[in-house]
């Protein structure tokens, strides 16, 4: 999922109905064009992830609402004990599934899963129902397996993990972002309408981090990894904004803490 699709569904899940157009009006100002906006409601209508109340209105469906609570709470991970066991994914999926399988995996990896190989991924942390799920909801349930064990001769090194979830893209990633942050907080506009806008950037790029970033226990990240130092900020930032933003506004029920 992109990440403005996931901020979509969050300003309508603690909005928790909110109407197409108040949506179109703040994108609108933020150089999205008005049916960029209405595609995306579309998309995540047919993907049952949200569903209209009444014309033009829209509330979180339960797929939704579960896809974007664990995603959010993929950042508990880092506080998790691995135990050495992984969650394993095997595919056996035909090209004429082309499409389901790509789903299917895209899917996979928003939940921090990696690669191993294109037809086999891994996990840490035990996933086993989410993967039931999402294999169901793109119709492949009888062409996957999964396992939940421990690796009989040895776990995967840092190099390794560094290697399948490709971390060093991800490390450049956070060193752009926490650039980024540290500039927007030196530069924090008191205007309702700019302030909004710095709060939705910083949702953007919280967006892009959960789902880019797998979230992998300390055991298989590099020494003094910036991951969880750029996520903190960025959190911590959108949260001050939230509790800064005037409560008199037409949009102060959108802008609400993370984790609130």
């Amino acid at each position: 999922m992109q990440s403005i699709e996931k901020q979509i569904l969050h300003l309508i899940d603690v909005g928790e109905e909110v109407e197409a157009k108040t949506l179109v009006d703040i994108y609108t100002q933020r150089d999205y064009n008005e049916m960029t906006i209405r595609n995306n409601l579309s998309k995540l209508k047919q993907a049952k992830q949200i569903t209209s109340t009444k014309r033009g209105c829209y509330r979180l469906a339960p797929a939704g609402k579960r896809w974007l609570s664990d995603i959010n709470h993929k950042y508990a991970n880092y506080n998790q004990v691995f135990t050495d066991e992984w969650t394993i994914v095997l595919l056996r999926i035909p090209e004429t599934m082309r499409r389901s399988k790509q789903m299917f995996k895209n899917s996979l990896l928003d939940y921090g899963f990696g690669a191993y190989t294109p037809s086999v991924l891994i996990s840490p942390w035990p996933y086993q129902e989410v993967i039931q799920q999402l294999a169901i909801e793109n119709q492949v349930q009888d062409r996957v397996k999964i396992i939940r064990t421990a690796l009989l001769n040895a776990t995967l090194s840092k190099s390794e993990a560094y290697d399948v979830w490709r971390l060093k893209d991800i490390v450049a990633f956070y060193e752009t972002e926490l650039d980024w942050i540290r500039h927007q907080r030196q530069n924090l506009p008191q205007q309702e309408l700019a302030l909004l806008n710095v709060y939705l950037d910083i949702g953007m790029h919280i967006n892009d981090t959960f789902l880019r970033d797998p979230m992998l226990p300390i055991s298989l990240l590099p020494d003094h990894w910036i991951g969880r130092q750029t996520m903190d900020l960025l959190i911590q930032t959108y949260n001050e904004i939230a509790e800064l933003f005037p409560k008199q506004s037409e949009y102060a029920r959108l802008v609400v803490p993370m984790f609130s």
